[in-house]
This record gives structure tokens, sequence and C-alpha cells, in this order.
């Protein structure tokens, strides 16, 4: 596991080098608005407001003086700096399909596919229900139950469940489009997938009846 020091070496590292790009340009590629009065760029992550400051890089919530986790500042930086303007293909694709997928594929499934499938799998109707806190839209007509998130301004994910029965065990997919590696990389890629489930996993209990 990452430790803290590394995720700060890392945000330096990604901070130094899209400090040296223009806001306006970066935001442009990116999908995320300019503010030129504050000179920052803000966009949408999972469901809240997030602003980057230039040109000292830094990156806070619009709404709330909480401290945004070290893990997606970090994130965000490498979107903002990998972003091509790339338009969305309306193909989706699993994370087998994306880059390098293949060799990354088996702790993918620990981070993000199996903690989704612990939750959801036996109660597929949670995802729709919790999907909307965090910024989802249920999807009709995809597995037993589906979401689609915004995670970033050119990044939707979905998320499909089938639920268990007594033939079969429970079973789900994470989806993207296929121009998400013009985007994040493979990596990044998981660790996205990870943070949405984590948090729809939170909001669980609230309909469950658990604390």
């Amino acid at each position: 596991m990452a430790r803290k020091d590394d995720y700060e070496n890392a945000f330096k590292l990604a901070a130094r080098e899209l400090g040296a790009g223009a806001p306006a340009v970066i935001g442009g590629l990116s999908g995320a608005e300019y503010d030129e009065a504050n000179q920052r760029l803000v966009l949408e992550f999972i469901g809240r407001r997030v602003f980057i400051a230039w040109p000292d890089i830094a990156v806070g919530y619009l709404d709330s003086e909480e401290a945004v986790p070290i893990t997606e500042q970090v994130l965000i930086l490498h979107y903002l700096s990998r972003a091509k303007g790339a338009p969305l293909s309306g193909q989706a694709i699993t994370y087998r399909e994306v880059p390098s997928g293949e060799f990354y594929y088996p702790a993918f499934v620990k981070r993000a596919e199996a903690p989704m499938l612990s939750v959801f799998g036996n109660s597929p109707e949670l995802l729709t229900r919790t999907a909307p806190e965090i910024g989802g839209r249920p999807v009709e007509d995809l597995g037993d139950a589906a979401a689609v998130f915004q995670a970033l301004p050119q990044v939707p994910v979905t998320l499909v469940v089938w639920g268990g029965d007594d033939e079969f065990e429970p079973s789900g997919k994470i989806l993207f489009d296929r121009s998400i590696s013009h985007y994040l990389d493979v990596e990044d890629v998981a660790w996205l997938s990870g943070m949405i489930v984590y948090r729809l996993m939170r909001l669980a209990p609230k309909y469950t009846g658990g604390n």
C-alpha cells in the first residue's frame, strides 16, 4: 500500500507539471471551467465541485473548508495533465479493454468490482438508491441495476450489477467510455472506480437500517 509520503510526492510532481501550463488551455482540453478572475479551474468530481488554483497548484472544495483527500487531489491533477480534448466515443468498454487493463485487472477487481458486489450483489436496488447522492443517475435496461456517474467532466463511469439467485452468484461490471485513456492512465482508472464504489458503500447503511 502506498504511503502518505508517496502521494504527497506524486502531488508535487503533478502540480509542477500542471503549473507550467495555461489554465485556460487546460480547461478547454479537460472540460473544466476557467475562472479567470480567480485564476483557477472548476470542475465536478464525483458529485462535488472542486477548484484547482493557479499558479501554486492547490485543490479544494467550492462548498466546504474540508480538505480534499490527497489521493483524490493527485487523481484530479493527473486528469488535467493528461486531458487531450478527445470527444466521448459513446462506446462502452470494460477495464480489461483499457490499455494495459488486462495486466492490472486482478488489482482492479480487488479495489473496485469485488467491493461493489460485496454490498450491492445481493441488493442491486441499493445501487440506484445511493447513486443520486453522489451525482449518479440510474440507468434502465442494463443489468438488474445500473447507474452512471459523471466522475470527471469527460469521464463517465457506469456500474452494473446482476443479483444472484439459486443458480448464479451475483456479478457486476464497471464500464467506461472508450476515450478514457485520453484522460486517465490504467492505474488512475482503477483508483477512480474504487473511489466511486466506496462512497456508495458508505451510503448503503442509510438505506438498510445500518449505522
